[in-house]
C-alpha cells in the first residue's frame, strides 16, 4: 500500500494493492484522492484499519492532514476519519478497542528565531467507530528550523499485563546544522496516565527506532542512528534490551530525567582493564563531567557509590572487591548514565 505519483498533490490517488494466489494483483482506491496510506491493520471482524495522510488544498496550497479509515476486504469505506492539520496517528489492534500513537507540528514564527515547530507526542484511545475516549500528550518540544518541518517518529505500542508501551522520538535541538534525538519510550495505564518516561541516545546526534517487543524480562527496541555528522555518514545499528522498568542501567528508575548512552565507549574510558586495586575513569569529550560512579556486580546488586566533584577523570579503589566481573555506572554533570563493564583480576 502507498501512493500513486507525487504525494504532495491532492489530486493524486491513495492505494493498496493485495497479491493473490495466481499472481494476479487487486487494487483499491481507498477514499478519494490525496491520500498517502502508512499502516494497515486487520479487526476482529475481518476488516482493516488504515491510516496515513489526507493532502487537501488550503488557499492554493496543500496541507497534511492526519487520516484514518475503517474499510472492508473489497476497499470500501466502513468509516473515516480526518483529523486537524499536521496531526497524524496511526491505530492499531488490540482486541476490539483501538489505540493508536501519533504526533503533531505545529509552525509558529517567533520573533528573533524564525519559525518554530512545536512537536507533541501523543497516545489515544478509540471506540470502536473511531472516535476519541482520551488523549495524552508523552512530551512538547519546540524545534527551531528556517526551512523545513521536523516530524516525530512513532511505533505501534504494546500492550502487557494491562499497561501501555510506546516509543516515540524526541528532537531536543534543531537548526541547519545542530540537533539532537532521544529515543523516547512510555509506560501508561489504560487510561492514558504516564507511569514512566524513559530516554536513550548515542553520544551525538540522531538516535531512530523501529520496533519494541515485550519479551519475559523486559523489552527489545529495534533502533539504528548517527553517531557523527551526516557529512561522515557513520551509522550505527542497535539492538536495545531494557528491563520490565525500561531501564538498560541499574538504577535508571531512582531519579527522573536521566537519559541511558548506548555507546558508552564513544565518551569515556575505563582503565587499566583487567584491574587489580585501582581503576580510572576519563571523560573522552570534554564537555561531559563525571559527577557520580557506582559498582555493581554482575547480579546488580550495588556494592559502591563515590559523589565526586564534577570533573573529567576519577580514580576508583577496588582492594576490596574480590575477583569477577563488574559493571561501573557513570552519571554525568549532564544527567547522563553510561555502563562500563571491567575486571578484577589479581
Amino acid at each position: 500500500f502507498g501512493r500513486n505519483g507525487q504525494y504532495s498533490l491532492s489530486s493524486i490517488p491513495g492505494f493498496y494493492s493485495i497479491n493473490l494466489k495466481d499472481n494476479s494483483t487487486q487494487y483499491y482506491r481507498i477514499g478519494g484522492t490525496g491520500k498517502i496510506i502508512i499502516e494497515l491493520r486487520n479487526t476482529d471482524d475481518g476488516n482493516f484499519l488504515v491510516a496515513g495522510l489526507q493532502y487537501k488544498g488550503i488557499n492554493g496550497n496543500d496541507s497534511a492532514f492526519g487520516w484514518y479509515a475503517k474499510i472492508d476486504t473489497l476497499g470500501n469505506t466502513i468509516w473515516e476519519k480526518l483529523l486537524n492539520v499536521n496531526e497524524s496517528r496511526i491505530p492499531f489492534k488490540v482486541g476490539k478497542t483501538n489505540f493508536w500513537f501519533g504526533e503533531s507540528s505545529e509552525k509558529t514564527w517567533v520573533e528573533n528565531k524564525g519559525y518554530t515547530y512545536i512537536n507533541k507526542s501523543y497516545l489515544a484511545k478509540t471506540d470502536e467507530l473511531g472516535n476519541t475516549i482520551w488523549k495524552k500528550g508523552l512530551y512538547e518540544s519546540e524545534v527551531l528550523s528556517t526551512s523545513y518541518a521536523a516530524y516525530d517518529s512513532y511505533t505501534n505500542p504494546v500492550i502487557r499485563n494491562g499497561y501501555v508501551y510506546s516509543l516515540s522520538f524526541l528532537k531536543e535541538v534543531w537548526n541547519e546544522t545542530n540537533y539532537k534525538d532521544y529515543i523516547h519510550f512510555s509506560k501508561l495505564d489504560t487510561l492514558g496516565n504516564i507511569i514512566w518516561n524513559r530516554r536513550f541516545s548515542q553520544s551525538n546526534q540522531s538516535n531512530r527506532f523501529y520496533s519494541l517487543t515485550a519479551i519475559a524480562d523486559g523489552f527489545l527496541i529495534c533502533a539504528d542512528g548517527k553517531d557523527s555528522t551526516r557529512a561522515k555518514g557513520d551509522a550505527d545499528a542497535w539492538l536495545i534490551k531494557t528491563d520490565t522498568n525500561g531501564c538498560i542501567i541499574p538504577n535508571c528508575n531512582a531519579k527522573d530525567g536521566i537519559v541511558q548512552l548506548i555507546n558508552p565507549e564513544k565518551v569515556f574510558t575505563v582503565y587499566p582493564n583487567p584491574a587489580q586495586n585501582e581503576i580510572n575513569v576519563s571523560s573522552i569529550n570534554v564537555t561531559q563531567k563525571i559527577e557520580n560512579l557506582a559498582v555493581y556486580n554482575m547480579q546488580g546488586q550495588l556494592l559502591k557509590s563515590i559523589n565526586t566533584k564534577a570533573s573529567n577523570q576519577q580514580t576508583i579503589n577496588i582492594e576490596d572487591l574480590i575477583n569477577g566481573n563488574y559493571l561501573l555506572i557513570i552519571t554525568t554533570d549532564k544527567q547522563q548514565m553510561a555502563g562500563k563493564k571491567f575486571v578484577v583480576e589479581r
